[in-house]
């Protein structure tokens, strides 16, 4: 076992950030890297056992939470034991890339996944320059070059513009300094660590007056904090989670909540406990369940330049 080298599977080509977040995760050990297309590809490869681990951007400090994660968590927690076992917040440092000899004036248009174009949006509006959504930050570059275009530009890191030998006509593109990225390892059946932890859960409570100040009362006495709390629409999981909403129009409006706390690991899973005691039941099946409990990361700045060298010394 001790040479047995992982597959990690992310979404992206070889130079996106979440390559380089897989390889810091992995740092001390020997991997293969499984780029995916599609997010839910990844999900699929564990699964069927073509990859071991998932490395995944879960939320951005600019441009807010990749909703799509959040459902296939569900979705693969529930019908498959997935569970989060680490976390990794990355400062993201974005480039403007473009075929050698091309000017700043001449760009009229970006390329790039969603979540980069929402991060450096001001910069493209102040120039002027229309964005265009594709999968992939770094994938995006080798059809700009195969196609020569003179116009067009790609939003990316460091190490896709040198991965092409392409020219980084702008750094830092991100409209905010302060722009990280929290990245998840996800994996099937993962080990907890034993002291302090960060918790991910999701949970289904009645909808009516006080219900989810009553639910998150559970974490303040017990002297647990929630660092992260969002809401997603019931109807629209595509999880048997569907069967917890409730008849009719009314049923329309019910939600998940997705929640993030720290604490001690053996208080985090008497809360769980508790929540179970509130939230909705179908069948004997309750409306809760653990994501993961991993350890909290500390920030770090590793994306200003190129990374693959670096991290294969």
């Amino acid at each position: 076992m001790d040479n047995f080298e992982p597959t990690v599977a992310f979404q992206g080509a070889m130079g996106a950030f979440s390559e380089l977040a897989s390889v810091t995760f992995f740092k001390d050990r020997d991997i293969n890297l499984l780029p995916c297309e599609k997010y839910r590809e990844m999900f699929e490869a564990v699964e069927s056992g073509r990859a071991d681990y998932i490395v995944a951007p879960i939320e951005n400090s600019t441009g807010g939470s990749v909703y799509d994660y959040y459902d296939l968590l569900l979705e693969f927690s529930v019908k498959s034991g997935f569970v989060i076992i680490n976390e990794l917040k990355v400062r993201i440092r974005h480039n403007l890339i473009v075929n050698k000899g091309v000017k700043i004036e001449d760009v009229k248009m970006v390329r790039s996944h969603p979540q980069a174009l929402a991060q450096c949006k001001n910069f493209l509006s102040e120039r002027n320059i229309k964005a265009q959504q594709d999968y992939d930050t770094a994938g995006v570059i080798a059809q700009i070059k195969d196609g020569g275009f003179k116009d067009v530009g790609a939003i990316a890191s460091v190490q896709a513009a040198y991965d092409l030998d392409m020219e980084i006509l702008a750094k830092n593109t991100q409209d905010h300094e302060e722009n990280y990225t929290r990245f998840l390892v996800i994996t099937k059946n993962g080990e907890e660590p034993s002291n302090n932890v960060k918790a991910s859960v999701i949970f289904c409570v009645q909808n009516e007056p006080g219900a989810l100040h009553k639910t998150l009362s559970l974490f303040a006495s017990r002297g647990l904090d929630i660092v992260r709390l969002e809401t997603r629409p019931l109807m629209g999981t595509k999880t048997p989670w569907r069967k917890f909403a409730r008849q009719g129009e009314t049923g329309v409006w019910d939600f998940l909540f997705y929640l993030d706390f720290t604490g001690k690991i053996d208080v985090c899973k008497d809360v769980v406990e508790r929540l179970k005691e509130t939230a909705l039941t179908y069948n004997g099946d309750v409306a809760v369940s653990v994501l993961g409990y991993y350890p909290e990361a500390d920030l770090c700045d590793i994306t200003g330049s190129k990374w693959r060298e670096r991290c294969n010394n």
